[in-house]
């Protein structure tokens, strides 16, 4: 219930716990989502905002800046 003031008691073991903390220290890779482009998938990666604009099977190339581009930024060498 949204709203409620109720609160649950959760049992854990030790090891669940240590299982816990390890997980959640652990140093993995970030998260990346699997857009799978088959089946029923397709048709709604399709119907996304980024599905719709053609992004998905783009072939040409993307790039991106820093905004550092002023005087004294890590950049300034190529001007």
């Amino acid at each position: 219930m949204l709203g409620s003031q109720r609160s649950h008691s959760v049992n854990l073991t030790t090891k669940q716990i240590q299982a816990l903390l390890t997980a959640a220290r652990a140093s993995g890779g970030k998260d990346e989502c699997q857009v799978r482009l088959t089946g029923i998938e397709l048709d709604y990666w399709m119907g996304t905002d980024i599905g719709r604009l053609g992004g998905y099977g783009f072939r040409g190339t993307g790039t991106a800046g820093d905004g550092s581009n002023q005087k004294g930024g890590k950049w300034e060498q190529f001007m």
